[in-house]
């Protein structure tokens, strides 16, 4: 229980802390933040946590949790063209850099609540915006 409120909190931290500075945005790319976000995401538990551990409601509102932040974290990100490679898995030497659409797609369509739909619906808007704008025809 101290594991998943202390991830809740620090995942809460992180979103706030990169939805208005760029640098930051960028840091948390360059550093492999994307990376952890992509394990926390794939992990049915928290780190920390027993593997053996039955899946209960509050295992089960931890994972809906993290990915409540972690869609909140992919939308402030995909508003910064230069996050787009990292999202869209043009950037190979990125630490996490992967194709997250599919991901946020199937938020988007099957999130658990509303607030998790319109995180990934924005993620989407903004990764298609940078689409049709050419961005990804840049080099990387």
């Amino acid at each position: 229980a101290m594991a998943g409120a202390a991830l809740r909190r620090a995942l809460k931290a992180l979103t706030l802390l990169l939805s208005t500075a760029p640098v930051g945005q960028q840091h948390l790319i360059d550093s492999g933040g994307l990376a952890l976000l992509d394990r926390l995401v794939q992990s049915p538990q928290a780190p920390g946590m027993a593997a053996t551990a039955p899946q209960s409601l509050q295992d089960t509102a931890l994972r809906d949790d993290v990915q409540r932040h972690a869609l909140r974290i992919l939308a402030n990100l995909s508003t910064n063209p230069a996050a787009y490679p990292a999202l869209t898995g043009r950037d190979t030497a990125t630490p996490g850099a992967r194709d997250w659409r599919p991901w946020i797609q199937t938020c988007a369509c099957h999130g658990v609540d509303r607030k998790m739909r319109a995180y990934a619906a924005r993620a989407l808007y903004n990764l298609d915006a940078f689409k049709a704008a050419g961005i990804e025809d840049e080099p990387t």
